[in-house]
């Protein structure tokens, strides 16, 4: 039996102390590129495009990663690049008020290099991921809890090729009504997506119910929990 290829340069060594997540950093320098007009337009040319016909990334991207980088991992980089790059208008000046600056970014990450461990990685497996911003539709409005559902089970049947032509809609829509998209946990999630889609879709769908039902702020039950309970009460 064949050992499946590991997408290079995209593994979570244990000592998460060293530096922050490859996906952070990647992220972070294509926030930065796209203050940039020209680069954003040539970043976001490859919206739901495959690495082969995305021509006018490569002189932003090549830079960013190694030669011997897996195919899976450098589509994946691509496919998360010209998502930020396509980010609505409103959510791309909240980014940008609310990014640190660079030197404090620096500073921050140095003073907390010693607080990192290596329970971070569950932490991280933790962190808001698809599911969770499907459900924040939900809460805000965007999706009714049956199309959201409905959405994250036809994702989770597509490849990863079929599921970088139907981001681009899905995170849009989503951020329009204010969500949160993790693009570092997207990028992950991406870059593994045809070797371990079993474990990502359970972790989506997990977040995304624990979310959906979770109590709000003010301790009232979710538009989900408040429809269930009406039913139930017929």
């Amino acid at each position: 039996m064949t050992t499946p290829t590991v997408p290079a340069a995209a593994t979570t060594t244990s000592d998460t102390s060293a530096k922050p997540r490859y996906s952070e950093e990647f992220v972070a320098t294509v926030m930065r590129l796209c203050g940039d007009k020209g680069t954003q337009a040539d970043l976001r040319s490859g919206i739901g495009r495959t690495v082969e016909h995305c021509a006018r990334m490569h002189r932003h991207l090549v830079p960013l990663t190694a030669p011997d980088l897996h195919p899976a991992a450098r589509q994946a980089r691509y496919t998360v690049a010209a998502l930020i790059a396509a980010r609505p208008r409103a959510t791309r000046d909240t980014d940008q008020a609310t990014a640190p600056d660079p030197a404090q970014a620096a500073a921050d990450s140095a003073s907390s290099d010693s607080d990192r461990s290596a329970g971070s990685a569950q932490t991280w497996s933790r962190s808001t991921n698809l599911g969770t911003s499907l459900a924040e539709g939900v809460r805000h409005g965007a999706l009714k809890d049956d199309s959201a559902e409905a959405e994250l089970h036809l994702l989770t049947r597509q490849s990863a090729k079929a599921v970088l032509r139907r981001l681009p809609a899905l995170t849009r829509h989503l951020q329009t009504a204010g969500v949160t998209i993790s693009w570092a946990v997207l990028l992950e999630d991406l870059t593994w997506w045809d070797l371990d889609r079993d474990r990502i879709v359970t972790r989506w769908f997990d977040s995304y119910f624990r979310a959906l039902y979770a109590p709000a702020a003010d301790g009232a039950p979710t538009n989900s929990a408040r429809t269930n309970e009406s039913e139930t009460n017929r």
